[in-house]
């Protein structure tokens, strides 16, 4: 995957890191992969795979990180005919959310 130009993959990086304030990227949690060396991308500009960014997130509190179950990246091969985005999809299970409103929901 192509790394997006220095200038613009610092200031993707900040506005990242400043809505993680009390929440976390549900990728980055369940692959373990640092901010800006992902390795699934999310957007292939102009549609072109060999011009892969990872540029779309889940964001959840971080409480809800023990219930993350699956995170899954949209193959480009589905939805390059639609898109130039993939869909990051996240399943959460609300039973081992780590927080009280949800204990109380989901006893």
């Amino acid at each position: 995957m192509r790394v997006a130009p220095q200038r613009t993959q610092v200031a993707h990086q900040d506005s990242c890191l400043e809505l993680q304030n009390g929440f976390l990227s549900a990728y980055h949690h369940f692959f373990s992969e640092c901010q800006g060396e992902e390795k699934r991308p999310t957007h292939y500009f102009y549609h072109h795979k060999n011009r892969g960014y990872h540029i779309d997130y889940v964001f959840l509190p971080d409480p809800w990180a023990n219930g993350i179950e699956k995170v899954e990246v949209g193959k480009y091969s589905e939805w390059a005919k639609v898109s130039d985005h993939v869909p990051v999809i996240v399943e959460v299970a609300p039973t081992k959310i780590n927080h009280p409103p949800f204990r109380e929901m989901f006893p």
